[in-house]
């Protein structure tokens, strides 16, 4: 008689949720990985690189699953922003009832029942948070394990579900770039990058453009110019940088520091002692104050929706004269200043900084171009403790979080603010979970009406900045405090108050549209929502007027 057949099951026992954040990009980062485990790339871009050599690219979304890798090499991307995620570790376990009693005991995982290969998931924004409940379950209350089994099993069928499919096969442009961070010192042709891709050049060329937005030359020598200026930071002379960078000499090092950087080496190794000035519509002064640097000057040479052009050329002209005047040794420009970038440049040495909406990624570049790289930390440690408790005070005293909406008042036009492309509009949608009011447009930066046209607002909170360059057309005047033309302006726009329609109260606000660029405008914002929202001050008109024009 042949024995019977005790069936088991197989299952996953999770034993830890590492939440991890890298910021520096100057070096590859050991991480040690004992058993079986999830990667979930939460945010920036780079390359894993495995003990077998193999290579997978990381970014925002991707999932990896792992086997037991005594150490793993993180090469996170030049200038993507910090590098992190979830390490969700994981070991192998069978149950079964021989003898009428319950065992369990430790077996190799059934990496079958894992999803093969990296692969993308549609929404990472849930994924993440459900990492995040474990990983704060577990280290809180570790005697819960059995529903941190429950969470973890309830996170791969959502995974499952999510995942959108492999995809397409970039081992070979891993295996380059992990070949170019292990080589850099060397000198690299392009047909041997192209040989360890399984590629001819043209393809490989055209292959690793489309992944890296930038030629794989390029990307060399930005990984050159990472090593360089971690080397600078730790005091090696300009020679001894370039030379251990793997550039051919000094003169050629300089040149491609300069393109890249955007000042030659020999100011960036003073730059903490520099004088900066800012020329930017985005917030870069309150940058520096917020990294502890009191600009030596700044101006905004934007030009006002309702300035003409000679009005604008005027001031324009009166903010480079005080910038020449402060004599700063360098400035930091935006892309709106470069029709004055020769003009600046003669003044001082000028860094024009990309464009992005990600205030974050600003702030971290003038950061690492003053010297400040762990007061920007600070500020987005204090700044994200300030976001959680500010969302939790906002949805306190309330069933759901409120609705809200943001209005710009100019003389003739009013501006609603919507939900994307804006660090506003992402701090008080995104963020602090405020709900758009109706007319709030959705997944743009704003909406502009003329006074006819301003549609009825059902919101809990309307807030309003009434825009203090809003004068008349052609007369300067306007911009006074105090001038007859001043006075009429601040008529007109009460008068553009009284279009505005709205169930909800109305509150005046600060410019945070021009604030929410720095982390002293974001902290600012946050001020203010919280006070107006427990003791909302109107914005002067009549007490029966907070609820206007309801239907």
């Amino acid at each position: 008689m042949e024995p019977r057949v005790v069936p088991s099951y197989p299952l996953f026992l999770l034993t830890s949720v590492r939440k991890l954040v890298y910021r520096r990009h100057d070096r590859p980062i050991r991480l040690r990985i004992p058993g079986d485990a999830l990667v979930l790339v939460a945010t920036g871009e780079g390359i894993l690189r495995l003990e077998d050599g193999k290579a997978a690219s990381l970014k925002p979304g991707r999932v990896l699953p792992l086997g037991p890798q005594a150490e793993a090499e993180l090469l996170p991307e030049p200038g993507s922003g910090p590098l992190g995620g979830y390490v969700l570790s994981f070991a192998g376990l069978s149950v079964g009832r021989p003898r009428g009693s319950w065992t369990c005991s430790p077996v190799e995982a059934d990496r079958s029942r894992l999803p093969a290969g990296a692969l993308n998931l549609r929404s990472l924004k849930s994924a993440s948070a459900r990492a995040e409940e474990l990983r704060l379950l577990l280290r809180r209350h570790p005697e819960r394990l059995h529903e941190a089994q429950v969470g973890f099993y309830a996170l791969l069928q959502h995974l499952k579900e999510e995942l959108s499919g492999r995809e397409e096969d970039d081992d070979g442009i891993g295996r380059t770039i992990a070949y170019m961070h292990g080589h850099f010192r060397q000198k690299v042709k392009l047909g041997a990058l192209s040989e360890i891709a399984g590629l001819t050049p043209t393809s490989y060329s055209r292959s690793f453009k489309k992944a890296k937005g930038m030629p794989p030359m390029e990307y060399l020598n930005r990984i050159r110019i990472q090593r360089a200026k971690q080397l600078l930071g730790e005091g090696s002379s300009i020679k001894e940088a370039s030379e251990s960078a793997g550039f051919g000499n000094e003169y050629y090092f300089s040149r491609m520091f300069k393109r890249e950087v955007g000042i030659p080496p020999t100011v960036y190794v003073k730059r903490r002692e520099l004088r900066v000035a800012a020329a930017s519509c985005f917030g870069y002064a309150d940058c520096l104050r917020s990294l502890g640097v009191e600009p030596a000057a700044s101006m905004n040479g934007g030009r006002h929706v309702d300035q003409d052009e000679e009005e604008h050329r005027q001031s324009v002209e009166s903010e480079l004269e005080k910038m020449a005047a402060a004599r700063p040794d360098l400035i930091l420009c935006d892309s709106r200043h470069r029709p004055f970038r020769e003009r600046l440049k003669r003044i001082a040495p000028t860094v024009e900084l990309e464009f992005t909406v990600d205030w974050r990624r600003t702030h971290r570049t003038i950061a690492e171009l003053v010297s400040r790289e762990k007061e920007a930390s600070i500020n987005f440690r204090q700044i994200d403790r300030m976001i959680e408790r500010t969302r939790r005070a906002l949805q306190a005293s309330d069933a759901r979080p409120p609705s809200f909406a943001f209005l710009r008042l100019f003389r003739r036009t009013v501006r609603v603010q919507g939900t994307g492309l804006h660090p506003m509009n992402s701090l008080l949608y995104a963020e602090l979970g405020l709900v758009p009011g109706s007319s709030v447009p959705l997944n743009v930066p704003y909406r502009e009406y003329d006074l006819r046209q301003v549609p009825y607002f059902d919101a809990d909170y309307l807030y309003c900045y009434d825009d203090p360059h809003s004068g008349a057309d052609g007369d300067r005047e306007a911009a006074r405090p105090g001038s007859a033309a001043a006075v009429a302006g601040r008529d007109d726009r009460r008068e553009t108050r009284r279009d505005v329609r709205a169930d909800g109260r109305i509150v005046e606000a600060s410019n945070w549209i021009g604030m929410s660029w720095s982390p002293l405008g974001q902290r600012k914002i946050m001020e203010e929502l919280l006070r107006s929202s427990s003791g909302s001050r109107d914005i002067g008109m009549e007490d029966a007027a907070i609820r206007i024009g309801t239907r």
